[in-house]
């Protein structure tokens, strides 16, 4: 489990500052084809209900631990066992894996007590387990991760040039073993109070992500509008180091219980999700996997004074969906493979009402608007699509027909519009 203490950290951000379409750099997310865009974190263990319900989500990926110390519990040869079954599984279901690989093992330190760090004079042991799974495990993974949030001390506790120089020999290792294997590096939590963008400056000023194909970032937080300008910033600060690769979010979610500052109701789960879906991915981000696919409980079965991280969820137990995965499975196939498309507002924002406008479109002429308020409830007026569109409403998961000439309602949940559009959309 990546139990993470640290999101709690993540609600006292910065005021928050209003973002919209403007504020997005055109050059950074315009064109960005959105393929396989989405994934969730502790899933793949369980049977064919579970591959449905990926399929329903439209979840391409699954990020997992291949955690070096339950492969070498002591010094000398690995045991493959307890991953051996879980990745044949994946395999069968044709899932993607993001393995991350992670975390020490107590017998590289005198005294392990409190560490978690691979320190310089003990890397060859880290290099070691990174090329056992490479050349055992290489066929079964679809990208592979570098550790997990090593900006928060809970997962990393030696200093900053140790684990840059671990990034680095690590990226270099794994390409010369595994070359058509994406690496992603980073894992970061980020927000600016753990020194999320100051740590990101950092990594890429050592050097540590040369090779890499994506930087991983975990921009948990109770605003969307401030956890989409952090995505655009840290755009910004990738293309100011020349790391010309992707942006992929490997950790977000939204608990509906527990006592967590950015928890949200459940009817509301889905709310917040659509938002941050179309602000990141507006922001330049590649890929979201959500933490996480499923909650602890059933409903109503939680113990009192349950942690949050039991309620990160999107779907129970039992295989039913919560409101952010029923918004998740809205959206899926409507994003695969397209391309966030401000071009089609005829203008951008609409200087007219305060609202937040989200269009992508796929090369067939389908177009998906994410839209609402930012000010309360207010009827607009909406053009441009070439006949009927559909609605889908993230709050009351209630979907109706729109006809041209029909007003419309925004309010501050998302509305989903869906159609044909061979022209520009326009709000007013």
């Amino acid at each position: 489990m990546i139990y993470n203490f640290g999101k709690i950290l993540s609600f006292f951000t910065l005021s928050a500052i209003l973002i919209s379409c403007a504020g997005i750099p055109h050059d950074v997310t315009e064109g960005r084809v959105l393929e396989e865009p989405f994934g969730f974190n502790h899933a793949g263990y369980r049977g064919d209900e579970e591959t449905a319900l990926l399929e329903t989500l439209g979840a391409h990926w699954v990020r997992l631990d291949i955690s070096w110390v339950n492969m070498q519990k002591e010094p000398g040869d690995f045991d493959f066992s307890v991953y051996d079954d879980l990745l044949k599984k994946t395999d069968a279901a044709g899932v993607s894996v993001l393995g991350i690989l992670d975390y020490d093992v107590p017998w590289i330190h005198e005294d392990p007590e409190g560490k978690r760090q691979v320190d310089a004079d003990q890397l060859s042991w880290w290099l070691e387990y990174v090329q056992a799974v490479a050349l055992h495990y290489g066929e079964n993974l679809a990208a592979i991760e570098i550790w997990n949030e090593p900006n928060f001390g809970k997962f990393w506790t030696g200093s900053d040039e140790d684990f840059f120089l671990l990034t680095s020999k690590t990226v270099k290792l794994l390409n010369h073993l595994l070359p058509d294997t994406p690496i992603i590096v980073g894992s970061l939590m980020y927000n600016p109070f753990v020194g999320g963008p100051g740590y990101l400056k950092k990594l890429l000023a050592a050097g540590a992500a040369d090779g890499a194909d994506a930087i991983s970032l975990h921009p948990y937080g109770i605003s969307t509008k401030a956890g989409a300008r952090r995505m655009a910033k840290a755009r910004e600060i990738m293309k100011d180091y020349g790391f010309q690769g992707e942006l992929w979010i490997t950790e977000m979610g939204y608990p509906t219980g527990g006592s967590y500052p950015h928890a949200v109701s459940e009817e509301m789960q889905g709310v917040y999700i659509a938002k941050t879906i179309a602000s990141s991915f507006a922001a330049g981000v590649d890929r979201i996997i959500w933490y996480q696919l499923y909650d602890n409980y059933l409903p109503g079965e939680a113990p009192e004074r349950t942690s949050s991280e039991a309620f990160f969820g999107v779907a129970y137990p039992d295989y039913t969906l919560k409101s952010g995965g029923e918004v998740i499975a809205r959206m899926a196939p409507m994003l695969k493979d397209s391309i966030w498309a401000p071009e089609l507002l005829s203008e951008n924002p609409p200087g007219n009402i305060p609202a937040a406008i989200y269009p992508f479109r796929d090369t067939e002429g389908n177009v998906t608007v994410v839209a609402w308020s930012r000010l309360g409830r207010m009827n607009v007026e909406l053009t441009g699509f070439d006949d009927d569109a559909v609605i889908y409403e993230t709050k009351s998961e209630k979907e109706s027909t729109w006809h041209p000439g029909d007003s419309m309602l925004l309010s501050p949940e998302p509305l989903i519009i869906t159609g044909m559009s061979e022209g520009g959309i326009e709000f007013r």
